[in-house]
């Protein structure tokens, strides 16, 4: 059993016992692997220097990413690699159960703590620059992953598992009366950023056009589904959305009539119409 603590300076025990540590063609000192691959037994015999490539590399093989992740922060690692890592590394600590945020008391205290944020105007996402700044990273990284094939939805398996997950909280939201277009305010806020921003479909002809042939062809087009046009109009009738129950005044004959009527046989097609 060795006689050094977990406090113990382990760099220091190799020194005390084997003199100093080495250093690399470009000066950087060794590190000290533990061999046996616990931290807590600094005995002499568990201490051996290596390079930092070699370090890297031995923990590799043992899958350590953690390590592996804390050491690449030294060395030249690309980010797509660096990237890799931190995801190998939240991915063991889910299986062995250990990941914070399957720790409900945490994300309990983090949920309290975005709260407080937003409460007093500090949190991060409340910042214009930090909101641009985010969208600028996410879309290139998300361009770069598609680029390099490796996006998640170019995988048909999870493309269509999102689709199921998506209707699934869709519904769900529609259900509890929650969804943004359920929400007359919240909808045309939505609508008229879209607008502004040139990001509403309607605004790019080609883009429209391809969607609704890809719905066409698939058969998911709502205007092809049985039934959906009549449930559409009994539905705006109910709400006094319908065309037919918006009168519109001609300027030219005056008299009153419903949308329909008045695009197609009132206001410049009027009969009345002196320029006609």
């Amino acid at each position: 059993m060795s006689t050094y603590s977990k406090s113990t300076n382990y760099r220091k025990i190799y020194e005390q016992n084997y003199g100093p540590i080495p250093k690399d063609g470009q000066g950087r000192t060794f590190e000290i692997h533990h061999i046996d691959g616990n931290h807590n037994n600094n005995d002499p015999l568990n201490l051996v220097a290596v390079s930092i490539e070699d370090h890297y590399n031995i923990h590799y093989e043992q899958e350590d990413w953690a390590a592996c992740l804390l050491m690449s922060d030294r060395m030249k690692i690309s980010p797509e690699e660096k990237s890799d890592l931190s995801r190998r590394t939240q991915l063991t600590l889910v299986l062995n159960g250990t990941h914070h945020w399957l720790d409900p008391e945490f994300i309990e205290r983090n949920i309290s703590r975005q709260h407080n944020l937003m409460s007093i105007g500090e949190h991060n996402f409340q910042r214009e620059d930090v909101k641009l700044k985010t969208k600028i990273i996410v879309k290139e990284t998300q361009l770069l992953r598609f680029s390099m094939g490796v996006h998640q939805f170019q995988d048909p398996i999870v493309r269509e598992k999102a689709k199921i997950t998506l209707k699934e909280v869709n519904d769900k939201l529609v259900s509890e009366g929650k969804h943004i277009f359920q929400n007359t305010e919240k909808r045309t806020e939505w609508l008229t950023k879209q607008f502004a921003e040139g990001r509403h479909p309607t605004q790019n002809g080609e883009l429209q056009r391809q969607k609704t042939m890809s719905q066409i062809e698939k058969g998911t087009h709502l205007w092809i589904q049985e039934g959906y046009q009549t449930e559409l109009n009994y539905r705006m009738i109910a709400e006094g959305r319908h065309a037919s129950q918006k009168k519109i005044h001609c300027p030219h004959c005056e008299l009153v009539v419903d949308a329909p009527n008045f695009k197609r046989w009132h206001g410049d097609n009027c009969k009345k119409n002196p320029i006609k």
